[in-house]
């Protein structure tokens, strides 16, 4: 397995910070939600789309369409695709646990020799560069 570097991870993430601004955009559009006058439904269901987006696209394809456009995929130990329970606490907690600390859980990314993030380590994933 070839591990994704911290630079071509962080793109793949602009390319899905950019889809869901997107799809959120188009919801504030048709009217389902209000981005000028955000209420705590509102804001739950952002929380909702962004990570059903991360844990949906990673558990059904191994990767989210950023990761999908930059050639990378999220596994398991053995090159697998990641099960669903792993992507759940990857995206879930382990997410959580790497932006509460000043983001130090990812940046440890550019410290790790498997380019593991904190998220990575409480799911026990990797992103590798797809074959």
């Amino acid at each position: 397995m070839e591990y994704a570097g911290p630079l071509q991870r962080l793109a793949a993430f602009i390319v899905d910070a950019v889809v869901i601004s997107v799809v959120i955009g188009v919801l504030d559009a048709v009217g389902l939600i209000d981005l000028g006058d955000p209420t705590t439904t509102d804001q739950a269901l952002e929380a909702v789309i962004s990570f059903g987006y991360f844990i949906l696209l990673t558990a059904a394809f191994g990767a989210t369409l950023g990761k999908m456009a930059l050639g990378m995929r999220v596994v398991e130990e053995g090159g697998q695709k990641a099960g669903f329970f792993r992507v759940l606490i990857r995206e879930t907690i382990g997410k959580i646990v790497s932006a509460i600390v000043f983001l130090l859980g990812f940046i440890w990314i550019l410290f790790d020799g498997k380019r593991q993030g904190w998220h990575d380590k409480i799911g026990g994933t990797f992103v590798v560069k797809a074959r």
